[in-house]
């Protein structure tokens, strides 16, 4: 099972997206990831995953020197979190 956020708009993503996974975290989820689309003149996807909780991915993001990490506003986003399933 998973959970997804996406979002558009001028806002800071990563914020939000970040937000938005950690209201999912309390369903036991074991890794999460966000995906950014560059702006329309690179059109690049910047993704950046994690194992364990929301705040090891949010720590990861702030070690990064990536895109990711220095995105300010950005209109595409995405993130997703993981829960292995055993059955």
């Amino acid at each position: 099972m998973c959970g997804i956020i996406g979002y558009n708009g001028t806002e800071d993503p990563k914020s939000i997206l970040l937000d938005g996974l950690k209201r999912l975290e309390y369903r036991g989820y074991d890794s999460a990831g966000l995906a950014v689309l560059g702006d329309g003149s690179t059109q690049r996807l910047d993704r950046v995953r994690a194992i364990g909780k929301v705040k090891a991915l949010e720590d990861f993001i702030q070690q990064l020197k990536t895109e990711v990490a220095e995105l300010q506003k950005q209109q595409d986003a995405i993130a997703k979190d993981r829960r292995s399933q055993v059955g």
